[in-house]
């Protein structure tokens, strides 16, 4: 079941949002594909010259998530005055807001703000922006999650806990219950109490410190469990 969308507004065009810098946007390009030049430049303005979503339609789609109990999150703000626009939609979620001070405003209006685990694992935002860790330790990002690298949710949580120095408990809940919050699923999901579904899995760290999964509970029931050889 869907519990939340996001909107891209302006930020599908590169030059704005994730990709404000256009030559890292060209960099990026380039590591995908072999492209010229010329063919960069192509792309970059065929999506410059995309047609957007009017704000009217953006209000539209917005109000229908809401009146079905869908959480909506802006995606990759850029500004701080873009914040003010997207709350009136009735935007709850701040997803990859791409500056620290971006971050910031978005906790003071009363966004959730979302980074990704990645970000935390490579030290920084592949596309220059926003460092997760920083983020996290100014108290600007409520919410983990797995990008484009579902594993980066485990190992983040850890790395933030022995490179970062922040709380265990505290990162936990980046990925678990202050999601749950965040789609209005907290009642159902997110912590271990009476009534909520046992999703649970059970985590060991091996003698190095890795973290490794050995038990997976759904709904109560034993799915999987493993057992790893360390020597």
């Amino acid at each position: 079941m869907i519990k939340y969308i996001y909107y891209l507004l302006w930020t599908i065009q590169p030059g704005q949002g994730q990709y404000r810098d256009l030559e890292v946007y060209r960099k990026t390009l380039k590591g995908y594909r072999n492209l010229s030049d010329e063919d960069v430049q192509t792309i970059i303005l065929d999506r410059q010259n995309t047609e957007c979503l009017t704000i009217h339609q953006i209000s539209e789609i917005a109000a229908v998530a809401i009146s079905k109990g869908i959480a909506v999150a802006s995606h990759d703000d850029d500004y701080s005055e873009k914040l003010d626009l997207v709350r009136s939609y009735g935007t709850t979620i701040s997803e990859f807001p791409i500056t620290l001070d971006v971050a910031k405003k978005a906790k003071e209006i009363g966004l959730q703000t979302i980074a990704g685990a990645p970000n935390v694992m490579l030290g920084g935002s592949h596309s220059g922006n926003l460092s997760a860790a920083q983020a996290i330790s100014e108290n600007c990002i409520d919410i983990l999650c797995s990008d484009y690298y579902p594993a980066a949710l485990l190992h983040a949580i850890f790395t933030l806990t022995d490179t970062y120095d922040n709380n265990l408990h505290d990162m936990f809940m980046k990925v678990t219950l202050n999601p749950a919050k965040a789609v209005q699923m907290d009642e159902e999901v997110g912590s271990i109490r009476a009534g909520k579904r046992a999703d649970i899995i059970v985590i060991e760290r091996m003698d190095d410190g890795y973290p490794m999964l050995t038990a997976t509970m759904v709904n109560g029931a034993l799915m999987t469990t493993t057992n790893y050889r360390t020597n």
